[in-house]
């Protein structure tokens, strides 16, 4: 009896063997079981700002390039839900290297977001980021409320947690076994966007465009105040170590408690998440907060533009340029735009405890043709004045304030 059991035993446990064995091989072979191989590696980086002769920025601007946070989204190609939403570790930020796993092998699109909590809107438009740990496409591409309110300017950087916001984005990148690597987590695929970058970017010179490559979202400003520094050598400074005092250059019109403010009309009070191509809606069109610079502390060395100081001097006094940035949100304005309606800075002069003040307009200006991090994006948009703000974009204005003409 006890052996009739034993038979019967084995009979249903070779029964349920071939079972498996015959399912197992019916299944999608794109499919990656838990022990197969399906480790991805990504890289990243920063775009530093575009200037208008397709220049770059100092690649030791570090308050520029400071990045807090970094999300990246993928989403199986076309498909409307994301299947990661991962919001990389400080490592992985340090590395500049995400291996994340899928689960099967095919094109994705990825979405980076950097920075988020630069916008100051965590808690409320971008909470979902966090809330979801399915994100829809439409929820990153339809997101246009990012607000440019929270655009604090400073003389050194300009943000919520002195940081801002970048993206990026690529479509349809392959995930296959003919990537570099083994796919496992010791040695995994490796993702290459060499391509990706060289049709968004082909201007770009740069000897490793394999990374994704992080465009900030809102356009660099930088004001250079002409001739209003003096540099004196201090008693015992030497030419191997130069050292110097600061003071403002009162004698040509600044005096004591005397202000600059600085404005920026007809700008976007938000501005989309992701780049689009279409035109900013000029409701949301307004004059963003203004920044009032003092002269009542010395010069910011940090700032300051001196001379070459091997050239003579006069009175043992050099003259240098002080220098203010500030960050805009892209504006996609309409050629049709009265020269009143078109994006600007406004620079006024007041001497305290005067009423008498001293202004002067400078139109924002990109020059023709007008170079982008995103022209793949923005190829449909045919409607492209000079005065249209883009993102990454380096933009200079000279102020020379001399006496009392502004």
């Amino acid at each position: 009896m006890n052996r009739l059991r034993h038979t019967n035993i084995y009979t249903l446990l070779l029964i349920l063997g071939a079972l498996l064995t015959s399912t197992s091989c019916v299944r999608d072979y794109n499919s990656l079981e838990e022990d197969e191989t399906g480790y991805v590696s990504i890289q990243f980086d920063l775009l530093h700002a575009l200037h208008a002769n397709g220049l770059r920025g100092n690649s030791t601007e570090e308050l520029d390039n400071k990045l807090q946070e970094l999300r990246m989204i993928v989403f199986p190609e076309g498909e409307n839900a994301s299947v990661i939403n991962l919001l990389a570790t400080n490592q992985q930020r340090e590395n500049k290297r995400i291996i994340f796993k899928l689960s099967k092998l095919q094109k994705y699109d990825f979405y980076f977001i950097a920075n988020e909590s630069a916008s100051g809107q965590k808690g409320s438009d971008l909470a979902f980021l966090d809330n979801q740990e399915v994100i829809l496409r439409s929820q990153l591409e339809e997101m246009k409320t990012v607000k440019a309110s929270n655009i604090v300017s400073e003389e050194e950087m300009t943000g919520v947690g002195a940081s801002i916001m970048m993206t990026a984005l690529y479509k349809g990148v392959l995930i296959s076994e003919s990537l570099q690597g083994a796919g496992t987590q010791s040695s995994p695929y490796i993702i290459d966007l060499t391509k990706f970058n060289e049709v968004q970017r082909p201007n770009l010179t740069a000897t490793n465009r394999a990374p994704a490559e992080l465009m900030r979202s809102l356009a660099k400003v930088e004001l250079t105040l002409k001739g209003i520094v003096a540099i004196r050598t201090k008693p015992g400074s030497t030419a191997s170590n130069p050292q110097y005092n600061y003071s403002w250059v009162l004698p040509y019109g600044y005096k004591d408690g005397s202000k600059l403010l600085i404005e920026i009309l007809n700008m976007p009070k938000s501005y989309t998440l992701f780049p689009s191509n279409r035109l900013t809606d000029i409701a949301t069109v307004g004059t963003l907060p203004p920044y009032q610079f003092s002269f009542s502390k010395d010069p910011n060395p940090a700032y300051i533009v001196p001379p070459t100081m091997t050239g003579p001097s006069i009175g043992g006094i050099y003259m240098g340029d002080y220098k203010i940035t500030l960050y805009l949100p892209e504006y996609l304005a309409s050629s049709q735009l009265a020269e009143a309606q078109r994006p600007a800075i406004k620079i006024t002069y007041q001497v305290a405890g005067s009423d008498d003040k001293l202004s002067k307009i400078y139109p924002i200006q990109n020059g023709t043709p007008a170079s982008t991090d995103y022209e793949t994006v923005l190829a449909g948009l045919t409607d492209r004045p000079d005065w249209c703000v883009y993102r990454n974009r380096f933009y200079q204005i000279q102020v020379n304030i001399m006496g009392r003409q502004f």
